[in-house]
C-alpha cells in the first residue's frame, strides 16, 4: 500500500510540474509501477480521424478532459489495408483513450470498424482494461485465422480469439466473427469476473466453442449468434451468461452451465443435427429455456448432479430423449410444445423422487 501511495504522489508531482502550455499532464500508471504521460499524439491521431465539416463553431473536435480524448458526438477508427490501423490491436489502443460527449442524443460513439476483406490474425489479450465504451463493427462476417494463437490460464487448452482476464470489460461486439483457418480456439473467454457485450448483430461462428465464461464472469448476448463445433456456451464456476433468443444451435453442446453457474437460454435455438446435448446443467447449476426450440439432439436437456433445467413450452421434436437426469438432476417441464418423433419422453418415471434424480411435469404419461 505504501508503494502505491508513493507512485501516486510521484505520478502528481510529474503532474504538476508539467502544468504549463502545451503539455497535457494527463498520467497513468501501469502493472509495473511507472508512471506514463499520455502525450499529444493522442490526442493529434484522434483529431486527424474525425470528420471534418461538421466542427462546431468555436469548439474542438476533441480535448483533452479527466485523462482522456473527450469528443463531441461520435469518432470512427477504421482496421484495414485502406483504414486508419492495420491492426485491430493498434486501433483499441487508440480508441480507449478516447470518450463521446454525453448529449442526451442518439449518436455512434466511439466506433471501431474492421473493413471488408480483412483477415484477423491477431489476439486481442485484455487485462483489468475497460473497453465496454467502444463499439467493434464491421462487414459480416469478419474472417479470423486463429494460427499461432496462444492458450490463455484457466482456458484449458482453447485459445481465444477475445481474451478478457482479471475484471475486463470487452467492446460491444456489433459483428460477426468467423474462423477461416488456424487450429483450436474459442471465440470469447471471459475469466476472473470479467465481462462481455454481444449485440443482435454479434457472435463467434466456427471456432471449437463460441464462447467461454469462467470464475464469476458474464456474457449479455441476446439475438446473438453462437455458432461453434463443440459447445456454444460454456460457463462455469460461478458465472452467468444471458443467451436469450440467441443462435447457439449445431456442434456437440448448445448450452452448458456447470459448477454454479447460470444460464438464460430463453426462445434460443439450440437445435442440432441428430447428436450431442441440447442443454446440460450439473453442479448445482441452472438453465432457463422457456420457449426454446431444442430439434434434432440425442438429448434435449440433461441435468445431473444438482443441475436443474426449467423447460416451460420448448420444442423438444425430432430427439431421441427429451429429458435425462441423474446423479440427482432436477428438471421442471410445463406446456411443453412439439413433442413429435422423440424416442423417449423421460429417462425416468416423471414426478417421483429417486437417487438419479427428480423430472416434475404436467405432461400425461402413458
Amino acid at each position: 500500500m505504501a508503494l502505491v501511495f508513493a507512485l501516486l504522489a510521484f505520478a502528481w508531482s510529474l503532474q504538476v510540474q508539467a502544468s504549463g502550455p502545451g503539455v497535457p499532464g494527463l498520467y497513468w500508471i501501469d502493472d509495473r509501477g511507472a508512471s506514463h504521460l499520455l502525450s499529444e499524439q493522442i490526442r493529434d491521431q484522434v483529431n486527424s480521424r474525425l470528420p471534418r465539416g461538421s466542427q462546431p463553431p468555436g469548439r474542438p473536435f476533441a480535448n483533452q478532459d479527466q485523462g482522456v480524448v473527450v469528443v463531441d458526438g461520435g469518432v470512427e477508427f477504421t482496421v484495414g489495408a485502406n483504414g486508419h490501423f492495420q491492426s485491430l490491436n493498434e486501433a483499441l489502443g487508440v480508441a480507449s483513450a478516447v470518450r463521446s460527449r454525453h448529449s442526451g442524443e442518439r449518436g455512434e460513439g466511439v466506433v471501431v470498424t474492421i473493413l471488408e476483406g480483412v483477415v484477423l490474425n491477431e489476439q486481442v489479450n485484455m487485462h483489468n482494461t475497460d473497453l465496454s465504451h467502444i463499439r467493434l463493427t464491421g462487414n459480416s462476417p469478419v474472417m479470423v485465422d486463429t494460427t499461432g494463437f496462444a492458450n490463455a490460464d484457466d482456458d484449458r487448452g482453447s485459445a481465444p480469439f477475445f481474451n478478457l482476464q482479471f475484471g475486463s470489460e470487452s467492446p460491444k461486439i456489433d459483428v460477426i466473427f468467423e474462423q477461416v483457418a488456424g487450429g483450436d480456439a474459442v471465440g470469447l473467454l471471459a475469466n476472473r469476473g470479467s465481462s462481455a457485450v454481444l449485440t443482435p448483430n454479434g457472435g463467434f461462428v466456427g471456432f471449437r466453442d463460441g464462447a467461454t465464461v469462467n470464475n464469476g464472469s458474464t456474457l449479455t448476448g441476446r439475438f446473438s449468434t453462437l455458432q461453434g463445433s463443440r459447445w456454444a456456451i460454456h460457463a462455469r464456476h460461478m458465472s452467468d451468461a444471458n443467451l436469450r433468443s440467441a443462435r447457439l444451435d449445431g456442434g456437440d453442446i448448445g448450452a452448458w452451465a456447470r459448477r454454479a453457474s447460470r444460464i438464460d437460454a430463453r426462445a434460443a435455438d439450440l437445435s442440432g443435427h441428430g447428436s450431442g446435448e441440447g442443454l446440460r446443467a450439473d453442479n448445482v447449476s441452472l438453465i432457463e429455456a422457456h420457449g426454446a426450440v431444442i430439434n434434432q439432439r440425442a438429448i434435449a436437456a440433461n441435468a445431473f448432479r444438482g443441475g436443474q433445467i426449467n423447460l416451460l413450452s420448448a420444442n423438444l421434436a425430432n430427439t431421441g430423449t427429451a429429458m435425462q437426469v441423474s446423479d440427482g438432476g432436477f428438471i421442471y417441464a410445463h406446456g411443453l410444445g412439439d413433442l413429435s418423433n422423440v424416442g423417449q419422453v423421460f429417462s425416468i418415471e416423471p414426478n417421483t423422487f429417486s437417487a438419479r434424480g427428480v423430472i416434475l411435469t404436467d405432461l400425461a404419461v402413458d
